[in-house]
């Protein structure tokens, strides 16, 4: 080919290793040294026939320029075939991004779905599976409506798609939708079962490792029946005394003021912070190992530790409780106020006359010597009452006969105290 046909406009190769296209009109592109033309199939059939229009065919036709040392592979297009010599469609994965259900449940995956759970791609190769299950909500409930989605045999909605083929590749591919999306679910949760018992054994390993011996916070001395509380959130272990922290404990749900029940949910008495629901089921299965559980720790754990419940259907019981609590000792002011109220009250129902230094007698009493004998059988009468009166039942009559009985011995009640001295 001379100089001559060649036009001083020059097409050079940017060093790009992509294949490029460039258009000759009426002239022929300079070709380097290190770059080849490649003759389209038009070119060729004419270089073989002689024709005399092949230089213009040439010109005016696209070439593809590509540098010496670039390979071009060309994969072909392979029919695969079985033994029969029918041919096999190819299985082509869906879009793992999207589902439509025979119900109309749509679902949009994203990217990161099926990352954060347990099953890799070795477990559960398919990753529409795997986006499902990723996307299973934490409580029951939810758990349950969403899994009953796929609970019908027909998973997948082929009415949109026209072509059969794509139909059997769909049917193929998802087989029975509803037993592979069940089964991945019941391999995600054992896995996470047995990952979670792992690490709770692992923590309370640790835990047990920096622990050291400390003494009872209540009793101030070494525990001998030892109960232990795992703090998750401090990764602290507690142990305390088993008799001492069940009275404790009970003490805090039969609390009350004045005479009124007001239960306390336990507390750890080290930090001060109420017991979590599976420290209050330890403890009550370490308490009853040990015999030392108590009848409000028994009747709190029938509710299932729901205090309020709890309090609610045992509210006569702790009522009662509190009044009897208030009165058996006599050692606070609101108890004898509430005795002394009783007392005098029924002496002006019955009409009984006592002088102006009756009442200072009996106060004196309360202080010094609480559990007499008379003023025991005054508290046994005055919890009766106050049973009567909280059931709504008639037994005014038999209380005030109990009362005239007790009083008749009111003279050697105040013997007594006079010849201890407590009273002139």
């Amino acid at each position: 080919m001379s100089d001559n046909n060649i036009d001083n406009n020059i097409f050079i190769d940017d060093d790009d290793k992509e294949e490029i296209y460039i258009p000759l009109e009426n002239n022929i592109q300079e070709v380097q040294e290190n770059e080849i033309i490649i003759p389209e199939e038009n070119t060729i059939v004419e270089i073989l026939s002689n024709t005399s229009s092949f230089t213009n065919s040439f010109v005016n036709s696209r070439r593809r320029i590509r540098k010496r040392n670039e390979v071009e592979i060309i994969y072909p297009n392979k029919i695969f075939r079985n033994s029969l010599g029918k041919r096999i469609i190819r299985k082509r994965t869906p879009n793992y991004l999207y589902l439509k259900l025979k119900s109309g449940d749509e679902f949009n995956f994203k990217e990161e779905d099926g990352k954060n759970i347990l099953l890799n791609e070795i477990i559960e190769p398919n990753r529409l599976i795997r986006n499902i299950i990723s996307n299973i909500p934490t409580t029951i409930v939810d758990r349950l409506e969403y899994l009953a989605k796929f609970i019908s045999d027909d998973e997948t909605d082929d009415t949109e798609d026209s072509n059969e083929n794509n139909n059997k590749i769909k049917r193929r591919y998802f087989s029975n939708l509803k037993d592979l999306v069940y089964e991945a679910y019941i391999k995600e949760w054992r896995l996470r079962f047995l990952f979670k018992r792992v690490l709770v054994l692992w923590r309370i390993y640790r835990m047990n490792k920096s622990n050291e011996k400390e003494i009872d916070p209540i009793t101030l001395s070494e525990p001998e029946k030892e109960v232990y509380i795992y703090d998750w959130v401090n990764k602290k272990k507690f142990t305390f005394d088993a008799k001492s922290l069940a009275i404790m404990i009970e003490s805090q749900l039969m609390y009350h003021e004045y005479g009124f029940s007001m239960p306390i949910y336990p507390r750890n008495p080290k930090n001060n912070v109420i017991f979590s629901y599976k420290q209050m089921i330890s403890l009550y299965n370490q308490f009853k190992i040990y015999g030392e559980l108590k009848w409000g720790f028994t009747t709190l754990r029938e509710y299932n530790f729901n205090k309020k419940r709890w309090e609610s259907y045992h509210k006569s019981a702790l009522t009662m409780n509190a009044i009897k609590t208030n009165i058996s000792q006599l050692d606070n002011f609101e108890g004898r106020d509430m005795l002394l109220d009783f007392i005098f009250a029924k002496m002006d129902e019955l009409k009984i006359i006592y002088s102006i230094n009756t009442y200072n007698y009996y106060i004196w009493a309360m202080l010094n010597i609480p559990n007499h004998w008379y003023l025991e059988k005054l508290k046994t009468i005055f919890v009766l009452h106050y049973e009567v009166e909280h059931f709504g039942r008639n037994r005014d009559k038999i209380i005030n006969l109990y009362i005239l009985r007790i009083l008749k011995k009111e003279n050697i009640f105040l013997s007594e105290l006079k010849n201890k001295i407590i009273i002139n």
